[in-house]
Protein backbone atom coordinates (compact mmCIF):
# COMPACT_ATOMS: atom_id res chain seq x y z
CA UNK A 1 0.00 0.00 0.00
CA UNK A 2 1.52 3.73 -0.82
CA UNK A 3 2.37 6.12 2.11
CA UNK A 4 -0.80 8.22 2.52
CA UNK A 5 1.02 10.64 4.16
CA UNK A 6 4.06 10.98 1.85
CA UNK A 7 1.09 11.72 -0.76
CA UNK A 8 0.23 14.98 2.00
CA UNK A 9 3.50 15.94 2.34
CA UNK A 10 5.06 15.80 -0.85
CA UNK A 11 2.02 17.35 -2.52
CA UNK A 12 0.52 20.08 0.14
CA UNK A 13 3.11 20.76 2.99
CA UNK A 14 6.04 22.33 1.11
CA UNK A 15 3.94 25.24 -0.27
CA UNK A 16 2.12 25.45 3.38
CA UNK A 17 5.26 24.66 5.30
CA UNK A 18 2.60 23.15 7.98
CA UNK A 19 3.36 19.97 9.19
CA UNK A 20 6.05 18.93 11.25
CA UNK A 21 5.09 15.46 12.71
CA UNK A 22 2.47 12.77 10.42
CA UNK A 23 0.89 9.86 11.54
CA UNK A 24 -1.25 7.62 9.49
CA UNK A 25 -3.41 4.81 11.72
CA UNK A 26 -5.39 2.59 9.65
CA UNK A 27 -8.31 -0.05 11.37
CA UNK A 28 -7.62 -3.81 11.49
CA UNK A 29 -10.34 -4.83 9.14
CA UNK A 30 -14.12 -5.42 11.00
CA UNK A 31 -12.74 -4.14 14.32
CA UNK A 32 -12.67 -1.00 16.21
CA UNK A 33 -8.86 -0.99 17.08
CA UNK A 34 -6.43 1.39 15.00
CA UNK A 35 -2.63 0.27 14.11
CA UNK A 36 -0.15 3.02 12.76
CA UNK A 37 0.83 1.79 9.10
CA UNK A 38 3.10 5.22 8.10
CA UNK A 39 4.72 7.98 9.98
CA UNK A 40 6.19 11.19 9.47
CA UNK A 41 9.26 12.98 11.84
CA UNK A 42 8.65 9.86 13.77
CA UNK A 43 11.28 9.25 16.02
CA UNK A 44 10.96 6.79 18.43
CA UNK A 45 11.85 2.86 18.05
CA UNK A 46 8.62 1.77 18.98
CA UNK A 47 5.56 2.61 16.34
CA UNK A 48 2.65 4.79 17.65
CA UNK A 49 0.90 2.68 19.95
CA UNK A 50 -2.57 1.15 18.56
CA UNK A 51 -5.76 2.35 19.93
CA UNK A 52 -10.17 1.63 20.31
CA UNK A 53 -12.02 3.64 18.97
CA UNK A 54 -13.23 6.35 21.66
CA UNK A 55 -9.98 6.00 23.38
CA UNK A 56 -7.41 8.96 23.35
CA UNK A 57 -7.85 12.11 21.17
CA UNK A 58 -7.37 9.73 17.60
CA UNK A 59 -10.19 7.57 19.22
CA UNK A 60 -12.63 10.09 20.00
CA UNK A 61 -11.93 11.46 15.83
CA UNK A 62 -12.45 8.17 14.90
CA UNK A 63 -15.82 7.88 17.09
CA UNK A 64 -17.23 11.34 16.46
CA UNK A 65 -15.94 11.22 12.74
CA UNK A 66 -15.17 15.01 12.74
CA UNK A 67 -11.90 16.91 12.43
CA UNK A 68 -10.44 17.87 15.87
CA UNK A 69 -8.27 20.98 15.66
CA UNK A 70 -6.08 21.37 19.42
CA UNK A 71 -4.29 24.51 19.57
CA UNK A 72 -3.31 24.07 23.35
CA UNK A 73 -1.24 20.76 23.11
CA UNK A 74 -0.10 19.06 26.72
CA UNK A 75 3.79 20.05 27.70
CA UNK A 76 4.76 16.31 27.12
CA UNK A 77 4.35 16.80 23.42
CA UNK A 78 7.45 17.28 21.55
CA UNK A 79 8.65 17.14 17.89
CA UNK A 80 11.89 16.05 17.42
CA UNK A 81 14.18 15.86 14.79
CA UNK A 82 17.84 16.01 13.07
CA UNK A 83 17.53 19.70 13.22
CA UNK A 84 16.56 19.98 16.95
CA UNK A 85 13.52 19.89 18.78
CA UNK A 86 10.60 21.58 20.31
CA UNK A 87 6.72 21.97 21.01
CA UNK A 88 4.12 21.88 18.74
CA UNK A 89 1.84 24.88 18.68
CA UNK A 90 -1.09 22.91 16.80
CA UNK A 91 -2.07 18.85 16.41
CA UNK A 92 -4.67 18.19 13.95
CA UNK A 93 -6.21 15.05 13.86
CA UNK A 94 -8.56 14.05 10.55
CA UNK A 95 -10.52 11.21 10.04
CA UNK A 96 -10.08 8.66 6.85
CA UNK A 97 -13.92 8.13 6.53
CA UNK A 98 -15.69 6.08 3.75
CA UNK A 99 -19.47 5.54 3.50
CA UNK A 100 -19.57 6.87 7.41
CA UNK A 101 -17.38 4.80 7.57
CA UNK A 102 -13.80 5.43 10.06
CA UNK A 103 -11.13 3.71 8.42
CA UNK A 104 -8.70 5.37 9.76
CA UNK A 105 -7.51 8.47 11.21
CA UNK A 106 -4.07 11.25 10.21
CA UNK A 107 -2.55 13.21 13.17
CA UNK A 108 -0.47 15.99 12.38
CA UNK A 109 1.42 18.32 15.11
CA UNK A 110 2.73 21.79 13.82
CA UNK A 111 4.75 24.36 14.90
CA UNK A 112 2.27 26.27 13.15
CA UNK A 113 -1.25 27.07 13.50
CA UNK A 114 -3.04 25.29 10.77
CA UNK A 115 -5.00 27.90 9.29
CA UNK A 116 -8.64 27.21 7.81
CA UNK A 117 -6.89 26.90 3.82
CA UNK A 118 -4.88 24.23 5.41
CA UNK A 119 -7.87 22.19 7.47
CA UNK A 120 -10.00 22.10 4.54
CA UNK A 121 -7.63 21.01 2.19
CA UNK A 122 -6.12 18.12 4.18
CA UNK A 123 -10.40 17.27 5.12
CA UNK A 124 -10.79 17.09 1.17
CA UNK A 125 -7.82 15.35 0.65
CA UNK A 126 -8.29 12.75 3.77
CA UNK A 127 -11.22 11.63 1.31
CA UNK A 128 -9.19 10.68 -1.57
CA UNK A 129 -6.50 8.91 0.65
CA UNK A 130 -9.25 7.12 2.46
CA UNK A 131 -10.78 6.18 -1.24
CA UNK A 132 -7.25 5.65 -2.72
CA UNK A 133 -6.69 3.12 0.47
CA UNK A 134 -9.97 1.03 0.19
CA UNK A 135 -9.40 0.46 -3.92
CA UNK A 136 -5.87 -0.80 -3.23
CA UNK A 137 -7.15 -2.94 -0.62
CA UNK A 138 -9.54 -4.51 -3.22
CA UNK A 139 -6.87 -4.47 -5.68
CA UNK A 140 -4.87 -6.54 -3.58
CA UNK A 141 -7.25 -8.97 -2.43
CA UNK A 142 -8.16 -9.42 -5.76
CA UNK A 143 -5.06 -10.87 -6.86
CA UNK A 144 -5.17 -13.43 -3.99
Amino acid sequence: MSNPLGKIKSHFFPRMNSASLATALLTVVNTSEFHATSTYAWTSDKPPAPFLTGEGLPGQVAKNKTIMNIEHIPENYIIVSGLGSGYPKNLLIVPLLLNKETIGVIELASFKKFDDQTEWTIKNLAKIIANSIVTKLRTFRGKK
